[in-house]
């Protein structure tokens, strides 16, 4: 949607699929600065080509389909205006991307491209619907969790039905896909898991699994946004001081939720236990990661169906063999099995999540069972090599005829 912004596992995906030979043109919604980004986007930098939300460029674009197929595009613009309902914002993004679709179907036809492929399910794959219904070129589309699917499920049906196929990084997710269409997806919907890089995230060394010094290092990971749950994360810190239990805890990331985390901090009085470091490079992690006693994801479902998929960042905790408590409910109970490959907590419960957290650091056992019991379930289900094989499967199958 984004770009250089697009999270880093689709950047790493995108790169792979050009490294096989397939060239690629990506067309961002929203532009930003390469200042500090992963080395990946830089792969991708002259792949990119943008426009503006609306220009002469889109102009052109519009008179080109007006004299060649009004029917064609007032029929597309009024299905699409007509579906989406609510909320506001929604409505009025919506509206703020049609330009921008008109261009990109232009462009597209008049490159010949044959493959159009959405990387969200909500304004990326609003984009290719109305691609696939001017230039009649196929499209499939990628779907992920709260921000794309679960929040608003207007036109969803319509860009299943309309799509060549597609994928999602969340079995749950296509078990809603499919109760809403109500028939059965697997000649649909590819669940493939992201996965990670099993050379870079590699098993720390057992000693330091076993053998943990005070002051106890936890640590979370992720955009500091609501659905995140980093705030009850804060109040199980409380407890936890409470207790005399000597702790730092670093939240890494960056977000709009960061004003009212800096807040709870200071009014918790956790200065002296809580950073939030901001958001660092991702071949830094494995540093973090390795100083880490237990990774925390204290996910939760917001009201209007926000959540997480399987966040990235759990699994790649649970390659380097730092334990993981997290929340039972969105994605993470897919990778996250209770007392197996880690602790699961009740939603929005701090009290339970400080209990996890000494839970594993008390019994050494337990942290051993969790660590090799995680590593070998991401090297059986996580394997970013393996998973992409599965994406360029479908891809050779369907695409690339």
């Amino acid at each position: 949607m984004d770009f250089p912004y697009v999270t880093t596992f689709m950047a790493s995906e995108m790169a792979k699929v050009k490294k096989r030979g397939i060239p690629i043109i990506i067309l961002p919604i929203n532009r930003h600065s390469f200042k500090n980004v992963q080395e990946v986007y830089y792969e991708l930098q002259k792949d990119v080509h943008y426009t503006s939300f609306f220009g002469f460029s889109n102009l052109m674009a519009a008179m080109y389909f007006i004299l060649k197929s009004p029917v064609k595009l007032f029929s597309v613009l009024w299905d699409v205006i007509s579906s989406v309902r609510r909320p506001l914002k929604y409505i009025i993004q919506t509206w703020a991307v049609l330009p921008m679709a008109i261009y990109y179907a232009w462009y597209i036809q008049r490159l010949g491209i044959n493959h159009v492929h959405a990387n969200w399910a909500h304004y990326p794959a609003t984009i290719a619907y109305i691609i696939n219904k001017l230039t009649g070129v196929p499209f499939s589309f990628s779907s992920h969790a709260g921000a794309d699917i679960y929040r608003n499920v207007d036109m969803l049906d319509k860009k299943i039905k309309s799509s060549m196929f597609s994928f999602t990084c969340v079995q749950a997710n296509k078990i809603f896909m499919e109760n809403l269409l109500k028939v059965n997806l697997d000649e649909k919907v590819h669940v493939v898991y992201h996965g990670v890089n099993l050379e870079k995230f590699q098993m720390k060394p057992r000693g330091s699994i076993l053998a943990i010094d005070k002051p106890y290092i936890l640590m979370s990971v992720g955009n500091l946004h609501e659905a995140k749950g980093f705030h009850y994360m804060l109040d199980a810190c409380k407890h936890l001081k409470n207790n005399q239990i000597e702790y730092k805890y670093y939240i890494v990331g960056k977000g709009y939720f960061r004003k009212r985390l800096s807040r709870i901090i200071r009014q918790l009085g956790l200065q002296d236990n809580v950073l939030l470091t901001g958001q660092v490079l991702h071949k830094d992690l494995v540093e973090i990661f390795q100083k880490a006693h237990v990774f925390i994801m204290p996910s939760i479902i917001l009201p209007n169906g926000g959540r997480d998929g399987i966040p990235n960042v759990v699994i790649e905790a649970m390659a380097m063999g730092v334990p993981v408590v997290g929340s039972s409910t969105a994605g993470i109970p897919e990778a996250v099995a209770h007392e197996q490959t880690g602790i699961l907590v009740p939603p929005s419960d701090p009290e339970a999540l400080a209990s996890g957290v000494m839970k594993v650091l008390e019994d050494t056992e337990l942290r051993k069972r969790l660590v090799r019991n995680a590593r070998l379930f991401v090297e059986e289900h996580f394997d970013r090599e393996k998973n992409f094989e599965k994406i360029f499967e479908v891809l050779k199958n369907r695409v690339l005829l």
